[in-house]
């Protein structure tokens, strides 16, 4: 008998609340997504997903109506995790001078208040 086989009766099967709320736990997830970016991509992977998720059969539809109704929230308008625009290295190699400039200028001002 494997794990899931003897333990099927203690998860609930779609229970869309519990999947919503185990996405918003992924630390990864919650870095770049408010709770409600969060529910709405769930339901956009439920319906994307659907003929895989069987489980969730009955909350699919609900997720479609959910979807058709709101505004979207954003979660489609990035490429990757990260939302911050993509630097080049010369832009990088500038960034780091300006803050070690500035940190050299409040290292001398220092200095000079001693």
């Amino acid at each position: 008998m494997t794990f899931a086989a003897s333990n099927a009766d203690r998860f609930p099967q779609g229970d869309v609340t519990l999947l919503k709320q185990a996405m918003l736990h992924d630390p990864l997830t919650a870095a770049v997504c408010n709770p409600e970016e969060i529910w709405q991509m769930t339901d956009q992977m439920l319906v994307a997903q659907a003929q895989w998720l069987p489980q969730y059969k009955k909350q699919i539809a609900a997720a479609q109506k959910r979807l058709a109704g709101a505004k979207p929230l954003g979660t489609n308008k990035w490429k990757g995790a990260a939302r911050l625009k993509e630097k080049s290295v010369a832009q990088l190699r500038k960034e780091s001078a300006a803050i070690q400039n500035n940190f050299d200028a409040v290292k001398a001002s220092a200095k000079r208040k001693k």
